[in-house]
């Protein structure tokens, strides 16, 4: 043979060894938890932590017949809707995403079923920032 492979020995063939059995399976460790005050806390230069506890307001409710509503959409990241009460205050609330809207029979709706005229009971939380934010809207009879 001339070439890349002139140097090649004999070739054989042997049986590899088989691999050994796992006698155990390794054991998990315990989780270990350290308290905050064990845990080395590095110090931060020119940095003040404050932390701002916001306190929920108790809910309050709101009747009167809807005056508008409008949808979430892509211009108007939230829904809001505008109630009249039966002296002519009007009201405005910001509907919550998770906002719980029902019939008077407990079906549940959404916010474009409820059309102008509408009598409804809304239950809102009032924000640091002044907006009401309903959470729960009755649809009276």
């Amino acid at each position: 043979m001339s070439g890349a492979f002139a140097d090649v020995g004999e070739t054989r063939e042997e049986a590899a060894p088989a691999p050994e059995p796992v006698r155990e399976a390794a054991k998990p460790q315990p989780a270990v938890s350290t308290t905050t005050a064990e845990r080395p806390v590095a110090p931060v230069k020119g940095r003040v932590i404050r932390e701002t506890i916001l306190k929920e307001t108790e809910p309050e409710s709101f009747t009167g017949k809807v005056d508008c509503v409008l949808p979430a959409s892509l211009m108007r990241p939230k829904a809001s809707m505008t109630v009249i009460d039966d002296n002519g205050n009007a009201c405005e609330f910001v509907v919550k995403c998770l906002a719980v809207i029902y019939s008077p029979d407990g079906a549940i709706l959404s916010l474009c079923e409820i059309g102008p005229g509408a009598r409804v009971q809304v239950n809102y939380r009032t924000r640091p920032s002044g907006a009401r934010e309903a959470f729960s809207i009755k649809v009276m009879k």
